[in-house]
């Protein structure tokens, strides 16, 4: 049932009594509210279940774990567009473990009643895993992580994670896909292992508390298409090895404390997105008339002291050179005032050439 809108008070109850049902997909039902908390332990063969932007009237119940023929969970909390008059929350318990084969868990956009268990990461058939709170819900990455050799995709957001990320995560040789993001203990540094993610093709650790900056070894992941450290506390220049990643298309590293020249990027012709306000880059601002498809460039608030930007990029993309120190006439492309302001504000101060304190 998706993308219509029921009327008539809904999903009916007695579609939970179908006890040969397999998969149950309830996507955008006209926010018409409705319960699954007491029919769904009938549904013994159920293998998937997703809702979608739906009305619960109550919580998520502790019967879907027991339904031991699932093996994809998908609940995704309203629409941004639309207001819920009904919290959907969901308890994740020990016994999740009953759940063994689940390969593919989606919890977006819902309250946590309780902490993640440990449990969770012992299920070795997953392959996905997509936990989005709305309460920043506590969460330490227990040392089964270990155990989830299949995953592809983990993604951690808007959580209060303690304890550091552990470098077991990083011999998981088979993900594509990592963000992890939220309030962060500090975090250390981010470790050369990160080599071993020779599949990965996205990477997004925003808002965490790390020492040092990015290990060169991250630039060498050929098939990476996106890198986003965004708040990270990420410091140091960045490796030349960034110039070699060719299908780099999304590159967003605002506020950080990177310093030193921006390294020589017109070879990443793929590049569409690129970010690096808020920091510390000095000298000449990075080539991009050879991104055929930039649609974002923003420099602002960095050391920047020279280079052109082409007309042709600034009439396929939006481009802010603000508070730096250029002089405007030599940008050569007309930018607006708002993109041009204070773009001379750090002349005559000295750029940092170390970590900035």
């Amino acid at each position: 049932l998706s993308n219509v809108g029921l009327t008539d008070g809904g999903v009916p109850s007695e579609l939970f009594t179908l006890t040969d049902l397999t998969r149950v997909i309830i996507r955008d039902n006209g926010y018409q509210p409705f319960s699954i908390s007491e029919p769904i332990s009938q549904l013994i063969n159920l293998a998937e279940l997703e809702l979608s932007n739906v009305e619960l009237t109550d919580s998520v119940p502790p019967a879907l774990i027991t339904l031991t023929h699932l093996t994809r969970i998908i609940i995704r909390g309203n629409s941004e567009y639309y207001q819920s008059y009904y919290s959907q929350s969901f308890s994740l318990t020990q016994s999740i473990t009953q759940l063994a084969n689940l390969a593919d868990l989606e919890l977006s956009s819902i309250d946590l009643t309780d902490s993640i268990p440990s449990e969770l990461f012992t299920l070795t058939h997953l392959t996905r895993v997509v936990i989005r709170t709305e309460d920043y819900s506590s969460f330490s990455f227990p040392a089964s992580i270990s155990q989830l050799t299949n995953l592809v995709e983990l993604e951690l957001a808007r959580l209060d994670l303690t304890g550091g990320i552990p470098s077991a995560l990083f011999d998981l040789t088979h993900l594509t896909r990592i963000r992890i993001e939220g309030h962060f203990d500090e975090f250390g540094s981010i470790p050369q292992s990160v080599s071993q993610l020779t599949s990965l093709v996205e990477i997004d650790l925003s808002k965490g508390i790390f020492t040092g900056g990015i290990p060169s070894e991250l630039f060498n992941l050929g098939d990476l298409t996106s890198i986003v450290f965004l708040d990270s506390r990420l410091s140091g220049s960045l490796p030349a090895a960034l110039s070699m990643m060719t299908q780099l298309k999304h590159l967003d590293l605002r506020y950080n404390n990177f310093f030193g020249p921006f390294p020589d990027v017109k070879r990443l012709d793929q590049l569409s997105y690129l970010d690096i306000a808020h920091n510390f880059f000095a000298g000449k601002i990075p080539t991009t008339d050879t991104m055929s498809g930039l649609e974002y460039f923003n420099l602002k608030f960095n050391y920047f002291t020279s280079g052109t930007i082409g007309d042709h990029i600034c009439n396929q993309a939006e481009v802010s050179v603000a508070s730096n120190c250029l002089d405007p006439d030599s940008v050569l492309c007309q930018l607006d005032e708002s993109q041009l302001q204070d773009c001379y504000i750090f002349c005559g101060m000295d750029a940092p050439s170390s970590i900035p304190l």
